[in-house]
């Protein structure tokens, strides 16, 4: 059925814009009141600044990934729900106590969210999060029936009650609600969650939950989309690459993808998974990683010089370049780090150093990121994002060019 699905052609962007405005419209909108933004790919509603505004990629998404004949009640029933949410949130602590849940989501958003209030010159309600890893965050949702609405900081000084009561209250009643086993086995040493209810990734809190795993090494998950949660062990390679197989390929397919790259349970920490060159995992590792940060950097670089244009900033935003080999086996991703400007690099695979000043024919040396962040990281800022980019104002000096590029060498050679 997916290999049907990808001979279809893929949806119409203005097409499904104009089919959600019908929709809409059916439902007593005033036409007059609803406005296409296509460079933020949203719809607001209302005749003033304080009016809905439908973010339409994440249903969009939905939308190309469905058959056709269900795509007009999918349009439906995302609309449906909308109208279902509730006027106020809970008043009380008490009220909202058993609404309260910790879910993840992918960290980008939320660097996306703060872009995106800045452009509109809004101070956004930003939730409180969790690192987990470089990739995802958690943070407190109020499950409603039908919807779900993250929890801000707003809410708990509302309610008065501190961030670590809520979120005590949110790990048990996601204990109370994740009965065991949780996961069924598709591969030895390969486990896939099964409670499919929107936080299953969540689990990866609660150390219960894995218990009954067969697992050699540490614990090893990752979380492709809101409904999956895939597991393994570092000791057991093959195991290791189906879980990188199956995270990829859930990205790729289902609705909601947030990220491919797994996670290592480190102590009580989340950190990300690092395999060595030569490990069976290492290329599809580096794939789904150049893949999934080419496509958050290429958004992200546009919302930046969006901004950056506005306010009148002379900052350049590096792209984030992927590159692979004809047969699409062996990806790659460098930045371009340019002497005398000031730049905002995103954490590529491999870094390109060009000086104008050199002529044509000068060396560009191509060094690995590590490599870079070990001598010349101190000419590196980091912009603290979610997402992050680092500041660079200098240019590395011959004798520190010469020291990467030695580096560099032996490590080809080794």
């Amino acid at each position: 059925m997916e290999f049907l699905r990808r001979l279809l052609p893929a949806p119409d962007r203005e097409a499904f814009v104009r089919r959600v405005r019908d929709h809409l419209m059916a439902s007593g909108v005033d036409p007059a009141t609803i406005a296409y933004e296509p460079d933020d790919f949203r719809l607001r509603l209302g005749s003033d600044a304080s009016g809905e505004t439908l973010y339409l990629g994440n249903l969009f998404d939905l939308y190309g990934r469905a058959w056709p004949w269900q795509r007009r009640r999918l349009i439906a029933e995302f609309l449906g729900f909308r109208s279902e949410r509730p006027d106020e949130r809970p008043a009380t602590f008490e009220e909202a106590r058993a609404m309260l849940l910790p879910g993840v989501r992918d960290a980008a958003m939320f660097d996306t969210l703060l872009l995106q209030a800045a452009l509109d010159g809004q101070t956004p309600n930003v939730p409180q999060t969790r690192p987990l890893g470089s990739r995802l965050r958690v943070c407190l949702f109020i499950d409603f029936p039908r919807a779900t609405s993250m929890l801000h900081a707003s809410d708990l000084e509302t309610w008065g009650v501190s961030a670590d009561e809520a979120w005590a209250v949110a790990l048990a009643n996601l204990e109370a609600r994740s009965p065991t086993p949780g996961f069924e086995r598709v591969a030895d040493g390969l486990y896939l969650s099964t409670w499919a209810d929107c936080y299953d990734p969540a689990r990866l809190l609660l150390p219960r939950a894995f218990a009954a795993l067969e697992l050699e090494g540490e614990i090893a998950v990752a979380a492709p989309n809101w409904n999956r949660l895939v597991v393994a062990g570092t000791g057991d390679p093959e195991a290791l690459l189906g879980l990188l197989v199956v995270a990829a390929e859930v990205t790729r397919t289902e609705p909601r993808p947030m990220s491919a790259l797994p996670l290592v349970r480190r102590g009580d920490a989340w950190v990300d998974l690092e395999l060595p060159r030569g490990h069976v995992g290492f290329p599809l590792l580096k794939r789904s990683r150049v893949l999934e940060l080419n496509a958050l950097y290429g958004s992200q670089k546009e919302l930046l010089e969006r901004l950056h244009a506005r306010d009148g900033t002379d900052v350049h935003v590096a792209t984030y370049s992927a590159v692979h080999d004809g047969q699409e086996k062996d990806f790659d991703s460098y930045v371009v780090w340019s002497k005398g400007v000031v730049s905002l690099l995103p954490p590529a695979e491999r870094v390109v150093f060009f000086d104008p000043d050199g002529g044509e024919d000068a060396a560009r040396p191509t060094i690995d990121w590590d490599i870079v962040l070990q001598h010349a990281g101190g000419l590196m800022v980091a912009d603290g994002a979610a997402l992050p980019r680092l500041r660079v104002e200098a240019f590395p000096d011959a004798a520190t060019l010469e020291r990467m590029s030695a580096a560099q060498a032996a490590r080809a050679g080794a």
